[in-house]
């Protein structure tokens, strides 16, 4: 029986981020005025104020509101060093391609993206 359960145990403790953090991430949207509304890579996603779970990668983000200038921002992913330290000691080579290939071992350098809008 227990060696039954070694494979089970040894996929479960891999890919320590994906686990722990998954492969996203709330971001908050703001906006004055609000009521803007908030694209990612091109992509609707809400209208201001809301909070959006992104995948953890790079984005370009565009919030638009009729009458007054596009606000553009960029939120940018970045690896943790814990993360990776944590697959090599636990969970190996698995452990070390399922968090690189979805993206759980990157965080955002920003949670919140706020536009003061311009009147065109």
């Amino acid at each position: 029986m227990r060696l039954l359960l070694l494979p089970v145990f040894a996929l479960l403790l891999s890919s320590c981020a994906t686990i722990l953090s998954g492969t996203t991430d709330p971001v908050r949207f703001t906006s004055k005025p609000s009521g803007a509304e908030v694209y990612a890579n091109g992509n609707y996603v809400g209208t201001t104020p809301c909070s959006v779970d992104l995948k953890k990668k790079d984005y370009s983000v565009e919030l638009r509101l009729k009458g007054y200038q596009t606000g553009r921002a960029s939120i940018s992913s970045s690896t943790g060093g814990g993360w990776i330290i944590a697959d090599v000691l636990f969970g190996g080579l698995v452990g070390i391609v399922v968090d690189a290939a979805t993206g759980a071992w990157n965080s955002f350098d920003s949670d919140h993206v706020h536009a003061n809008f311009v009147a065109e």
